[in-house]
């Protein structure tokens, strides 16, 4: 019953769950046009941050994983209560399309930052 009431849903909503991947795709790939278009001294401070954390973390003893899980639960909660507020008032519709774009910038600043300071590297 469950899987016929989400299909259904999925189905009804078709247009509104592609503007919103579309969405979120756009503000991932104006992350990474961001990165790759910053001037030297710009790439230089996010290599510079980029290292300085990584070393951070080598010279740590040890991490408190548990710490970094329920820092990163509380922090993606209040997001998530932001998009359900947000969708309850009239204005919100908007500024939810505004909220996913900025996560998938988000997302896309970071993994190019890693990526051009970093590197790929094989194991």
């Amino acid at each position: 019953m469950n899987k016929s009431v989400f299909s259904y849903y999925l189905k009804n909503n078709k247009k509104s769950f592609f503007m919103l991947m579309l969405l979120f795709c756009l503000g991932i790939m104006g992350g990474i046009a961001f990165i790759n278009h910053a001037n030297e001294i710009q790439t230089e401070e996010i290599c510079s941050y980029v290292n300085s954390l990584k070393e951070n973390i080598k010279n740590s003893d040890a991490i408190n994983k548990t710490l970094i899980l329920t820092q990163s639960i509380k922090q993606n909660l209040v997001f998530v209560i932001l998009i359900w507020f947000l969708g309850c008032t009239m204005l919100g519709s908007f500024l939810i399309y505004i909220a996913i774009i900025y996560k998938g910038f988000s997302i896309g600043y970071t993994v190019s930052a890693m990526l051009a300071t970093l590197g790929i590297k094989a194991r």
